[in-house]
């Protein structure tokens, strides 16, 4: 299987940049573990699916992928400085505390990953890469960064506000999509010459992060265990949202208590506020938005030069080759 195979690929790429970042075993320890077991949960490694995407891309566009590892290894580090630097952000110090490191360290280690990142987009050039698509690929990777940055101080800005429909989905197009559009658009460089087809990809990949994080929404609200979903955590998602604008006033009082109010959100409110976003359709009306999004991604994917021969198997790879309305 290809997958299995660029999966491979990424994690030796990766594995030999954490080994050359300096002497110190234990810092190399450090990188490994967050990069490698981060969503680790009992025996499950969920791997980020970011870099396996820029491969996909640059198989099903050019029939090759081999030459794009580098960069998706680039694209993994990226996520992974990323993913601890909101924790950081955020207050979730579970990794950090779990291991014994400090705030300090892990700061430390958001820019050694940064860093890795970098050095690794440099490798395409042993690659037979041209230097020109080397540095499209780099100016790639920093503008999604920057763009995610950019949604993340605009998050910050908001917080304790209320965030309007409009405003929510800019937030998920800034720091959710901009990933996604990333290892769209690098796997398309790395395939063609195209400028139309690249745009097309990384427009893909922008619709694609969208439907992702409006699933997540709703599954947040069906399914997470209490004391973790979104109403937990006081995150204004598409389903509170929509559920703030259609309750009546005693049901919205209590939304905004909960999400906005002090302390921490009991087991009681959750529950209760999970019972009045389900009756309001709120869940429905999320999925139904994802819906509407997958349908600008499948148009993008028209469009986009990845020939129909390969469009089945890219679809199944995204998850979308058939329409799931109950969102599962």
């Amino acid at each position: 299987m290809s997958l299995e195979r660029q999966a491979e690929a990424v994690q030796a790429e990766i594995d030999a940049l954490v080994t050359g970042a300096g002497s110190n075993r234990a810092f190399q320890d450090m990188l490994r573990r967050w990069i490698f077991d981060r969503n680790k949960t009992g025996s499950e490694d969920r791997r980020s699916p970011w870099p396996l995407l820029t491969l996909q891309v640059c198989e099903a566009i050019r029939g090759a992928w081999e030459h794009a590892v580098p960069a998706a290894a680039a694209i993994e580090l990226f996520a992974a400085a990323g993913d601890l630097l909101d924790d950081i952000e955020d207050g979730d110090y579970d990794f950090i505390l779990k291991h014994g490191y400090s705030v300090a360290q892990a700061n430390n280690a958001v820019a050694a990953l940064f860093m890795l990142g970098q050095q690794t987009a440099t490798k395409l050039l042993k690659k037979k890469v041209h230097p020109r698509t080397i540095i499209l690929v780099m100016q790639a990777v920093a503008s999604s960064m920057l763009v995610a940055c950019g949604g993340q101080h605009a998050e910050f800005d908001r917080e304790g506000a209320d965030v309007s429909e409009e405003e929510y989905l800019r937030l998920v197009e800034m720091k959710s999509s901009a990933l996604t559009e990333c290892a769209c658009r690098v796997g398309a460089l790395l395939a063609t010459d195209d400028g139309r087809v690249v745009d097309s990809c990384a427009l893909l990949g922008q619709r694609l992060g969208v439907v992702a994080q409006l699933a997540n929404d709703a599954r947040s609200i069906i399914s997470s265990p209490p004391g973790q979903s979104d109403i937990a955590r006081k995150k204004q998602t598409l389903p509170i949202i929509y559920g703030l604008t259609q309750a009546d006033n005693h049901q919205a009082a209590f939304l905004k208590s909960v999400i906005t109010g002090p302390g921490e959100v009991t087991p009681e409110a959750e529950s209760r506020a999970r019972q009045i976003l389900m009756a309001l359709g709120a869940v429905h009306y999320t999925l139904v938005q994802a819906q509407m999004e997958r349908q600008k991604l499948l148009e993008a994917l028209e469009s986009s030069g990845i020939p129909i021969e390969a469009n089945t198997k890219f679809l199944s790879f995204l998850g979308l080759d058939e329409p799931h309305a109950d969102g599962e």
